[in-house]
């Protein structure tokens, strides 16, 4: 048997960012998420597989939306982000 002494890198989780643990870790939309991330970008409740809508709004990112919101019209989802008080991301 051999030893793997080498730490594997966690991957990034595709809404904040940030390491996730594999404890901690879904995928959604192909991606690595926090299970705490995927939240709602209007009302912040825990959105359900199949039932919700990741959107990529300009100046903000990626953003999920529950059932009930993911049907708001772009201009009405850039408002509930703001009223949740998101922050537009940095320009690289």
């Amino acid at each position: 048997m051999f030893c793997d002494n080498q730490q594997r890198a966690r991957p990034k989780c595709g809404f904040c960012n940030e390491e996730v643990a594999k404890a901690d870790e879904m995928v959604v939309e192909r991606k690595p998420i926090h299970k705490n991330c995927f939240k709602c970008g209007s009302c912040g409740e825990e959105c359900k597989v199949g039932m919700s809508l990741a959107v990529q709004i300009p100046e903000y990112g990626w953003f999920f939306f529950c059932g009930k919101h993911k049907l708001l019209s772009p201009g009405e989802r850039v408002e509930a982000i703001k009223a949740r008080g998101f922050q537009k991301k940095a320009k690289k």
